[in-house]
């Protein structure tokens, strides 16, 4: 049947793909739901997974560092991504802020590190001449995904001071 209407065979394959990245899209934010709903009862604020951090949720991770350094706009470079163990990454960014036509630009670092239980990571930001600009302790939390994922947590300062 292919073979009688090939004008037909790639527009409904890309419909499909689109049809499946809808919803993987659609199962990924109920996942993140249902992630934040459960941070949110044990005080917690979920940051970015740490098997997708670089992919999927890599405007989590970029939105974390921007908030810790105050810049205006993030970008991780992808090149600089060093995963030296199953419990350490490293990568560069570039920070870009000021009006934009005097954009000036800051290079650093961030370092992850999980401790051996897998129940904490400690996190470094250094700026281009390796000053530590920020530290930092996460809560890190398996995934319920049915994979060797964690989840990395921030304790909410918000919510204890409500209380």
């Amino acid at each position: 049947m292919n073979k009688d209407t090939l004008s037909l065979v790639e527009p409904t394959i890309n419909h499909l793909n689109q049809s499946v990245s809808i919803c993987k899209d659609i199962a990924r934010k109920l996942e993140l739901k249902k992630i934040d709903e459960e941070a949110e009862q044990m005080e917690l604020v979920y940051l970015f997974s740490w098997n997708k951090m670089f992919r999927e949720e890599k405007g989590r991770i970029e939105d974390y560092i921007f908030k810790k350094i105050r810049g205006e706009e993030t970008k991780i470079l992808d090149n600089t991504i060093k995963r030296t163990t199953g419990k350490k990454i490293e990568a560069s960014f570039s920070v870009k802020y000021g009006p934009e036509e005097e954009t000036n630009s800051i290079y650093g670092t961030i370092l992850i590190v999980m401790n051996d239980t897998k129940t904490s990571a400690k996190v470094h930001i250094f700026d281009g001449y390796n000053n530590m600009v920020h530290e930092d302790e996460l809560v890190v939390k398996p995934a319920e995904n049915y994979s060797n994922d964690l989840n990395l947590f921030e304790k909410n300062k918000r919510n204890r001071k409500r209380r």
